[in-house]
Formats: structure tokens, C-alpha cells, sequence
């Protein structure tokens, strides 16, 4: 699943992610890109709460900017890409399903294109 997104405004946090993996009981998988941190973060949220699965600091992300934001997911391999540069590399315990989501905060953020075709260019794999 690959998005567009422009982190435009917000002075505490200006992410866009990837929500996954979302289960009957609330709990899911998350792949957010931070522009103000500069940073790709795979989460977890159980029972109500966060944690950091995988965290990589560095990662381009300009704010203003439109920067592509990727999750591919495979059995129980997750990667992460911004740009088309893969940053992030997980292997969970067990599969991840197919239940995809986009999450939005408090931040104001824009999404220009969603491609759901696996074999189209920028599409879902």
C-alpha cells in the first residue's frame, strides 16, 4: 500500500502512517513517518497502548514536501519505504493479515493518491 502524503503543518508532531493488521479487539500494527523527528517507526498498539517495534532515525522527510510513504507486507515480513528507498525491515512472530487502514491524528496532513492495484506502479504488494 503506498500513499502520497505532505506533513504541512502541526509544531509538536507532523506524521502520516500506515495503520495494518487490525484486529476485532482494537489492537494493530502501524508504519509513521515523523517530519519533525526525521524518523520511520513501526508501532504497536495492544490493549490501548503503544509500543516502538522498529525505529529508524534519519530517514528524509521534509516537511511541506510530498513524500511517498510505503508498507509492504508479506506473510510475517513487514517493510517500509519512503520515497521508494526501503529504511525498514521487520519480522513479526507470526502473519500480519491484510487489513489495511490509513490513520490520521490531530495533525493536518494532505493524501494525494492511493494505488490498490498489486501490479500497478506505486500499487498495494
Amino acid at each position: 500500500m503506498i500513499f502520497a502524503v505532505a506533513k504541512s503543518a502541526g509544531r509538536i508532531d507532523q506524521g502520516a502512517g500506515i495503520l495494518f493488521n487490525l484486529e476485532p479487539n482494537g489492537d494493530y500494527l502501524l508504519v509513521r513517518a515523523n517530519a519533525l523527528e526525521n524518523n520511520l517507526v513501526l508501532f504497536k498498539y495492544e490493549k490501548g497502548k503503544r509500543s516502538s517495534v522498529e525505529w529508524i532515525r534519519d530517514t528524509p522527510t521534509p516537511s511541506g514536501q510530498w513524500q511517498d510513504l510505503k508498507v509492504r507486507i508479506s506473510r510475517a515480513k513487514v517493510e517500509g519505504y519512503l520515497n521508494g528507498k526501503l529504511y525498514l525491515t521487520h519480522f513479526a512472530d507470526a502473519g500480519v493479515g491484510q487489513d489495511r487502514r490509513v490513520v490520521e491524528g490531530g495533525q493536518r496532513r494532505l493524501f494525494r493518491r492511493l494505488s490498490g492495484r498489486p501490479d500497478a506502479p506505486g500499487g498495494i504488494s
